[in-house]
């Protein structure tokens, strides 16, 4: 019996050539960005929240790398050409410019958005709070 073929959602790209943990977490917070704003454009989904509008989008994440970037790094990328400290090209750099972009969007919509690092392993996320941009 052959394996059942699904689809994948909407948007979803699928073909990652060289897919590293790294990359995941970036994809990860870039879709976050993406689906808040959708429902900054569409409205809340709820009909407790009807008539509100999304006003603050919160990634919390045990990925330093993705908080980092987003928090500290990537101010220096973007004056530097998106070149690390050695002078080579970021790694990934591409898609931290989608996610600057996305969270430029946000901005735009009048979105504060934040990225906070916690602790590994926490289910809620409730682990200790790092950095924060907004």
């Amino acid at each position: 019996m052959a394996p059942l073929k699904r689809k994948p959602p909407s948007g979803v790209r699928l073909n990652i050539d060289n897919p590293t943990n790294q990359i995941a977490e970036l994809t990860a917070g870039f879709y976050a960005l993406r689906r808040a704003m959708l429902l900054a454009k569409r409205g809340l989904l709820t009909e407790d929240d009807e008539g509100k509008q999304l006003s603050m989008v919160v990634i919390k994440s045990d990925s330093e790398y993705l908080v980092k970037g987003m928090t500290q790094w990537i101010l220096k990328w973007k004056k530097n050409g998106f070149r690390n400290a050695k002078g080579a090209p970021v790694v990934n750099a591409e898609l931290f410019q989608k996610l600057e972009q996305a969270y430029q969007e946000l901005i735009g919509l009048g979105i504060y958005t934040f990225f906070l690092a916690c602790s590994p392993g926490t289910e809620s996320g409730s682990g200790s709070v790092g950095e924060q941009r907004f």
